[in-house]
């Protein structure tokens, strides 16, 4: 099964086309040959987005942390835009919220797959019957969605910070 991600989505958001250079290719549908190929392409993405804002993402387990001052500042350009009496700034679309939470859920993903491997799919025993992009971490490959946990982020604040998220995940982790 192919599978499709959009890697420069996050060029949607008005705070994430501002790292974004007018020269730079508008987004595309591109066509991977897994879920985990299409997640990886999406967590370089991010990497890419943050190098063009001046900040660093190493894919270290303190970059989380970076990422999560990162959702803050988004959120507040999404709570700015939803605000706006003089409708002067664009509101982001469902759609784009989604597909900047994939950008950075992936690569949440990707900094605990390479601490303690894992592997995306679309298959979950919370969810059955559904296709729901799963990321299986760990030996015991517990189920976490951080794309979900990403865009709750962006919509509801630092109720759902995805530093302590990440750090909930790695004890979960290393308990077992």
């Amino acid at each position: 099964m192919k599978y499709l991600i959009l890697c420069a989505a996050t060029a949607l958001l008005p705070v994430a086309a501002t790292a974004q250079r007018a020269s730079d290719p508008q987004p595309s549908a591109v066509e991977f040959k897994s879920m985990d190929e299409a997640m990886t392409a999406g967590a370089a993405r991010a990497v890419q987005l943050a190098a063009g804002s001046g900040i660093s993402l190493d894919y270290s387990l303190g970059s989380v942390e970076i990422v999560e001052q990162q959702l803050g500042k988004l959120h507040e350009v999404v709570q700015a835009s939803a605000n706006d009496p003089t409708r002067k700034l664009a509101s982001p679309s469902d759609q784009e919220i989604r597909l900047m939470s994939y950008t950075f859920g992936s690569y949440i993903a990707e900094v605990l797959k390479r601490k303690y491997g894992g592997t995306w799919s679309t298959q979950s025993a919370l969810y059955p019957g559904k296709e729901i992009p799963t990321f299986h971490v760990g030996a015991n490959r517990m189920d976490i969605w951080p794309q979900i946990k990403v865009e709750k982020r962006l919509r509801n604040g630092p109720e759902d910070n995805v530093w302590h998220y990440f750090q909930l995940t790695q004890q979960k982790l290393e308990s077992k």
